[in-house]
C-alpha cells in the first residue's frame, strides 16, 4: 500500500481562515472602490458647482451694483427669517403701505421731505428724514416704494413757482388729485440735495440685492431650505415706467414720466411670477407680472446634489455714498463680502457614500468691489 498524505485538521483550519480573509478583503475592496469613486465624483461636483456659483456672482458684479433702495425697503418691513430667508414679502418697491387707506397699498407712491411749514402732513419733516434712525419706530412694518430712499436725502422746501406740477396719484375717479399725494412743491427752484439721510443696509443682511448700472434690471439672491436641502435661489426683475398702479394707465401722470415705478418678474430671462392669479402690467407685456408673495418667481441655482451649509454677507458702506455725499465715513468703495460653505446633500448621497459623507464641506470667501461700476 502506498502511503497517502492527508491534511491535518490544523492545516484545513488555516486554509479556511486564509481563504475567508481573502474573500473578505476582496469583497471589501469591491464594495469600497465604487464608494471611493462616488465620493471623488461627488467631491469634484461639489467643488466645481460651488466655484461656478461664486464665479457667476463675480460676473453679476460687472453689470450690477448694490441696490440700496431694496435694502432700505427691507429694513423697514421685517428682517425675521424662515427657511433661511426673509419671511415677509416686501413687494420689491411696487407698493407703499405708509398710506393709511389700504386700497392704495398696491400703488407706487413717494413721500417727500420738506423744511417748509404748514404742509398739511403731506410731507415728512426734514428733521425726521435726517434722523430717520431716531424716528424709525413710526415707520416699522411699512413697505416703501422704489425711489423713496433717494428722496429722503432731499429737501423739497415750499412751492416757489406756484405751478400745478403733476406729481400726484389721482383719486379713484381719475378726475381730481389725491390730496394726500399732491406735491406742487416738488421740482421747483428751492429743492436741495442735502447729502444727508438714513442708513439702508440692515444688520446682518440675509439676502443680496443688486441693480444694473442703468437702473433697468434687478437681481436678488437668497438661500431657501426645503426637505433638509438648502440651495441658493435667484430672482430677476425688470423695471417699467408703467404708472403708480402698474398698468400703463394713460390718465395717470406717473405713466411715462421718465421714472421707473414698476418692477415685474423678468419673463424674458425665464422668471415667471404670479401664475394665473398674477397681475400683468399690460397687454403688451402680459407675461411680465408682479410678484405676489415672498416665494413667487425664485429659481434654484444649485441642483439637489449640493446643499448650502452656511453663508455670511457683509455689505459696506451701510448708506449709499452717492446720496450721503456729506458723510465722510461712508465715502468708501461699496463692496459685498460673501462667505459660502457648501456640502453634499445627505439625502441624495447616503446610499452611495454611507459614512464617507460625514463632515466634508467646501468653503469660499470672495469680496466684490463695486465702486468702479457704481460710479460708471
Amino acid at each position: 500500500m502506498h502511503n497517502k498524505k492527508w491534511f491535518t485538521l490544523l492545516e484545513m483550519l488555516l486554509v479556511i481562515i486564509i481563504s475567508g480573509s481573502l474573500l473578505t478583503t476582496i469583497y471589501s475592496v469591491m464594495v469600497t472602490l465604487p464608494r471611493v469613486k462616488h465620493f471623488n465624483d461627488a467631491r469634484q461636483a461639489l467643488i466645481e458647482e460651488t466655484n461656478w456659483v461664486m464665479n457667476r456672482f463675480a460676473e453679476l458684479f460687472q453689470d450690477y451694483t448694490i441696490d440700496y433702495e431694496e435694502y432700505f425697503n427691507r429694513s423697514k418691513i421685517w428682517t425675521q427669517t424662515a427657511s433661511w430667508h426673509y419671511s415677509v414679502f416686501s413687494a420689491y418697491g411696487n407698493e407703499n403701505s405708509v398710506i393709511t387707506d389700504t386700497t392704495w397699498h398696491k400703488k407706487h407712491r413717494i413721500k417727500y421731505c420738506s423744511s417748509g411749514q404748514d404742509l398739511e402732513g403731506r410731507y415728512y419733516s426734514i428733521n425726521n428724514c435726517k434722523d430717520w434712525e431716531i424716528w424709525i419706530t413710526a415707520q416699522n412694518d411699512k413697505r416703501q416704494s422704489y425711489g423713496q430712499y433717494k428722496m429722503l436725502f432731499w429737501d423739497v422746501g415750499v412751492n416757489t413757482d406756484w405751478k400745478e406740477r403733476l406729481n400726484p396719484t389721482f383719486n379713484r375717479d381719475w378726475a381730481t388729485p389725491d390730496p394726500t399725494n399732491y406735491f406742487p412743491e416738488v421740482g421747483d427752484s428751492d429743492d436741495r440735495d442735502l447729502g444727508i439721510g438714513p442708513v439702508a443696509i440692515p444688520e446682518n443682511p440675509q439676502e443680496i440685492y443688486l441693480i444694473s448700472h442703468d437702473g433697468q434690471r434687478r437681481v436678488f439672491l437668497r438661500i431657501n431650505e426645503t426637505e433638509n436641502w438648502r440651495t441658493i435661489q435667484i430672482l430677476r426683475l425688470r423695471g417699467f415706467d408703467a404708472g403708480s398702479d402698474h398698468t400703463f394707465n394713460s390718465e395717470d401722470p406717473k405713466t411715462y414720466d421718465g421714472e421707473i415705478d414698476t418692477w415685474a418678474c423678468d419673463y424674458g430671462q425665464g422668471f415667471n411670477c404670479g401664475t394665473a392669479s398674477g397681475t400683468a402690467i399690460w397687454d403688451t407685456y402680459e407675461n411680465y407680472k408682479l410678484a405676489n408673495s415672498v416665494d413667487d418667481g425664485w429659481v434654484n441655482l444649485f441642483d439637489s446634489n449640493i446643499s448650502v451649509k452656511s453663508w455670511k454677507i457683509h455689505i459696506a458702506p451701510n448708506t449709499n455714498p452717492d446720496y450721503a455725499w456729506q458723510k465722510k465715513d461712508v465715502q468708501i468703495n461699496p463692496y459685498i463680502s460673501i462667505s459660502l460653505t457648501t456640502e453634499l446633500n445627505y439625502n441624495k448621497w447616503k446610499q452611495k457614500l454611507w459614512n464617507m459623507l460625514t463632515g466634508y464641506t467646501y468653503s469660499l470667501k470672495w469680496v466684490y468691489d463695486t465702486k468702479w461700476f457704481y460710479l460708471k
